[in-house]
């Protein structure tokens, strides 16, 4: 990845924005998965370092920067933690307040609407310190208070496993399950209450989530562009990606799966001699 075309593209932002976003793209671009392959081998296709500038200018845009935590790159764009959810509801809101949590199976949570007044009791257990398979997470709560009145939102496990069922990265859920929880009841509180407020932010990371996007998605062939082939070719060579991944990302026919593992199979050879 040429990290310098980043620096000089990003010259007019903050250098130690620019230091950090360029050290988590360094470090996420090579990041393994337990199977020894490339957690975001996207990171590693001809093109990304143009893609990686216009998606910190758009975090940057949105009063954010990327750095591996509140902010990430995705194969199919910009994810937000829920903290940048957060974050923005305190700009706009400066009076307001805002709970949330997860509720795991051991946990105590019950809450009225007393006139528009919300009145919650959230006592969690420790159980899940030692054993989250025994005490799962179950449902979570968003309670957001402003002089414009106060609500309650809340989801349940069958709405937690329907937003797993429309997401585009699984892994995420996977690895970050409470996390992604609290951004989902979080999102849908703050939709609720101040939609018009966050349709942008909600508009560049529903990208992950909205079913919508996920049908009406077509991928580019791996053969409209030659340097694109060879850089997949050379990728399974080395043993950075898998078939199986590239077609995450681009549409790989019958013919062309056979044509790539031939290719790839006489660079190898090329290579080992």
């Amino acid at each position: 990845m040429d990290f310098n075309k980043i620096r000089k593209e990003l010259v007019k932002y903050p250098s130690h924005k620019v230091d950090l976003f360029i050290g988590y793209l360094d470090k996420a671009s090579r990041e393994k998965k337990r199977d020894k392959t490339l957690k975001n081998p996207f990171m590693g296709f001809s093109g990304f370092e143009g893609k990686a500038i216009l998606m910190f200018k758009k975090a940057a845009s949105l009063g954010f920067f990327i750095d591996g935590k509140m902010v990430n790159i995705l194969s199919r764009g910009l994810s937000f933690d829920y903290h940048c959810y957060i974050s923005h509801f305190e700009s706009k809101h400066p009076e307001g307040q805002l709970y949330y949590g997860v509720v795991r199976k051991e946990d105590k949570f019950e809450y009225t609407d007393m006139d528009g007044d919300i009145v919650y009791s959230y006592i969690p257990s420790t159980a899940h310190v030692f054993n989250k398979k025994a005490n799962p997470i179950i449902g979570a709560f968003c309670v957001i208070k402003t002089n414009q009145g106060q609500s309650m939102t809340i989801i349940d496990k069958d709405d937690i496993n329907q937003i797993k069922s429309k997401a585009m990265t699984a892994y995420i859920w996977k690895e970050w399950e409470e996390g992604m929880t609290l951004k989902s009841v979080i999102r849908r509180g703050l939709d609720k209450s101040f939609k018009a407020e966050f349709a942008v932010l909600t508009i560049h990371d529903n990208k992950h989530y909205d079913i919508q996007q996920k049908k009406k998605d077509k991928r580019e062939s791996v053969k409209t562009n030659t340097k694109r082939y060879a850089n997949v070719v050379k990728a399974i060579a080395n043993g950075s990606h898998t078939i199986e991944k590239v077609k995450e990302y681009y549409d790989v026919t019958p013919d062309t799966e056979k044509q790539i593992i031939v290719d790839a199979k006489k660079l190898k050879e090329k290579n080992d001699k």
